[in-house]
């Protein structure tokens, strides 16, 4: 049973031994941090590729040397697999898109590899998540992912915040390790580092329907049923393809609620039907809305 927005509520899972009340809160929060960051795959798109609103801006030119002819093939990750990170891949993918599909990208390339670079190593974790066995990383299935992924983008995609968000998209890099109805929880929970918990929450097999379901941040993590509208969760990955994770500002977890419509109010594009948010209100998906970084 999940607890409710109440902060009162956090007595059900206080533990005296391990932290004080006010530890336990901040260190809560933090976990909900990270649902809303590295464990958004339902989401890791969303984070590294649209996490940003276009640039209302249009006083600065492009970075590189020509614009591009429209059936030019653009920079991708040409690097070996086995060589580069998946970061360093994601980035390269993700920055020749943004040259090649926003009308005034406002950066270099090189600018954009290591902003990128930086943010999915720093906020999302990947390679360490994927080093972590739990995670069940499949390297197979990354080809796959990849090569799906660079086809979307060059053909500048906007839909493919969607795609990315879905389960045939980045969730797939990660198949599990851990059944249904078996523990998901980290061990030392308090203690455990950012990617420990993300590849705890990315953990159960089955993800189309299973997620890691914590009932409280020191009770029970259960690989379980995803919930539905009405449901509690902690990150996104909790709750059924047609809702989103929406937590107050002053609670660590949140009930799954129905994706907004066009013209709702929206900080994140996983909170919209369309898979689009210009940071302020849901819209249709655009493509300099999902490829121009906000400067």
């Amino acid at each position: 049973m999940f607890i409710t927005h109440d902060m009162t509520a956090y007595t059900l899972f206080y533990d005296h031994q391990t932290t004080t009340f006010g530890e336990l809160i901040a260190r809560g929060r933090e976990l909900r941090g990270m649902g809303s960051h590295a464990l958004r795959l339902h989401a890791l798109g969303a984070l590294i590729l649209a996490s940003s609103a276009c640039s209302q801006s249009h006083d600065v030119q492009r970075s590189d040397s020509q614009p591009r002819a429209a059936g030019e093939r653009a920079l991708v990750a040409e690097m070996p697999a086995q060589r580069a990170s998946l970061c360093e891949r994601l980035a390269e993918l993700l920055c020749a898109a943004e040259q090649r599909c926003c009308e005034r990208p406002g950066r270099s390339l090189d600018a954009c590899r290591s902003a990128r670079n930086s943010e999915c190593a720093q906020s999302a974790h990947l390679d360490e998540v994927a080093d972590n066995p739990v995670s069940g990383f499949d390297r197979a299935a990354a080809e796959g992912v990849f090569a799906g992924l660079e086809q979307k983008l060059q053909a500048c995609d906007p839909d493919v915040v969607r795609w990315s968000a879905s389960e045939a998209g980045l969730r797939r890099l990660f198949r599990g390790s851990v059944a249904r109805g078996d523990s998901c929880k980290p061990a030392q929970v308090l203690n455990a580092s950012e990617s420990e918990q993300a590849a705890a929450l990315l953990s159960c097999r089955d993800a189309a329907d299973t997620a890691c379901m914590p009932a409280s941040l020191l009770g029970e993590w259960t690989c379980s049923s995803k919930s539905a509208r009405g449901g509690g969760c902690l990150t996104d990955d909790n709750c059924a393809a047609d809702a989103y994770c929406a937590t107050p500002a002053d609670a660590v977890f949140g009930t799954c609620q129905p994706r907004l419509p066009r013209g709702a109010l929206c900080d994140s594009a996983t909170q919209c039907e369309s898979f689009s948010c210009d940071g302020e209100q849901c819209r249709a998906p655009d493509v300099q809305v999902a490829f121009c970084p906000s400067l």
